[in-house]
């Protein structure tokens, strides 16, 4: 989450700064290409575990992920609360110049702009990386819905603001409590998957979260061109605490409690994390399926043998050399998240949640 929107932080800037020296935008763009090349290096040099294939085919095959979300309650809410979410409340993410320009007075080919833009990709990154430092021991089901209340006042802020300085404030409030939000509906949702669960899964996911934000813009972009953008911002604001109250995963867990565990996976996988320091990472329980518990499943092993020492050091090497791909990887979303359409009928493609996209994709093929 933190490197994802690391990027909207870095392009902006890199696009304010050398745009006055002449840089256009096919200079962006052709650099942006270019950081792609890189990727396929570093992918090149990764190297996959192996694992055991999945036998299934067909229609059997391709609606896994709808089949294990369908039997368990928790992943079901959340996945269709972010779907919706994303439709209703997060349409300003694509439609950002119209919300600037018509509510702040700020034009979208402006240096005010960029750093606007910029502030609220901070905020976000921060909000993503709270969740895993500050409020790493508390119950990210509860975080949830603080986060979606939290978004909501934002959002109020941030539609009443009509010049920018309280734009400014109210639009870093606004990420942090936007990616506060989603990657703790994301944890949570991932400690409900096995080993074989989890990537099928999280590519529903991620359709639910970025896939739906470019509908959202061709429903409301047309909308936007003719009674303005404050009335949006209203609209996602009420509808966030909609969500506060109907993503309510805790009393789901009451509710079901036999489903609230991933078929096959051990009291340990499933239980709550807990702070873990960096000095002591080898001694925190990993969340693993047994070996019984289907495709693609890794074999447990305890938290102190030697093993998972030498692997966890091996992990710390790995992440090590990782981290120039993951930092190419976020430049490569960078430039292109900075260039947004201008006029109306343009926004309606929904090019900054596309590129929201692209960015996660290059994050994940990274990984």
């Amino acid at each position: 989450s933190t490197l994802i929107n690391g990027s909207r932080v870095i392009g902006p800037i890199l696009v304010a700064i050398f745009s006055p020296l002449g840089a256009e935008a096919w200079h962006f763009f052709t650099f942006n290409a270019a950081t792609y090349l890189l990727i396929e290096c570093a992918l090149m040099r990764a190297h996959t575990p192996s694992h055991t294939p999945d036998t299934t085919r067909g229609w059997r095959r391709f609606t896994f992920a709808f089949r294990v979300a369908r039997d368990r309650p928790v992943v079901r809410r959340l996945i269709l609360t972010l779907a919706l979410y994303s439709l209703i409340s997060l349409p300003y993410i694509g439609l950002f110049p119209a919300v600037a320009e018509l509510n702040f007075g700020i034009e979208d080919s402006s240096a005010v702009y960029k750093w606007l833009y910029a502030t609220w990709a901070l905020g976000a990154a921060l909000g993503g990386l709270a969740l895993g430092t500050i409020f790493v021991g508390r119950d990210p089901r509860v975080m949830i819905r603080w986060g979606f209340a939290a978004n909501a006042v934002a959002m109020l802020g941030f539609a009443a603001s009509r010049s920018a300085v309280p734009a400014f404030i109210a639009g870093f409030a606004l990420g942090v409590s936007y990616f506060f939000t989603t990657t703790a509906m994301s944890t949570v949702l991932q400690g409900r998957l096995a080993a074989h669960e989890r990537g099928r899964t999280m590519a529903v996911w991620f359709m639910s979260f970025g896939g739906t934000v470019p509908i959202g813009n061709i429903i409301f972009g047309p909308l936007v061109d003719r009674y303005g953008t404050r009335w949006l911002l209203f609209v996602g604001a009420a509808w966030a605490l909609v969500l506060a109250w109907w993503c309510n995963t805790r009393a789901l867990d009451e509710r079901y409690p036999a489903s609230s565990d991933a078929p096959g996976m051990s009291d340990a996988a499933t239980a709550q994390p807990k702070a873990c320091s960096t000095r002591s990472i080898a001694a925190c329980s990993v969340r693993r399926a047994p070996a019984d518990s289907g495709p693609n499943a890794l074999l447990p092993e305890p938290a102190d043998s030697p093993y998972r020492l030498v692997s966890t050091a091996m992990r710390v090497i790995s992440i090590r050399r990782a981290s120039e791909a993951i930092a190419r990887c976020a430049i490569s979303g960078s430039f292109s998240s900075a260039m947004v359409p201008t006029k109306a009928k343009r926004r309606l493609a929904g090019i900054d949640a596309s590129v929201s996209n692209a960015a996660a994709i290059d994050l994940g093929l990274a990984l």
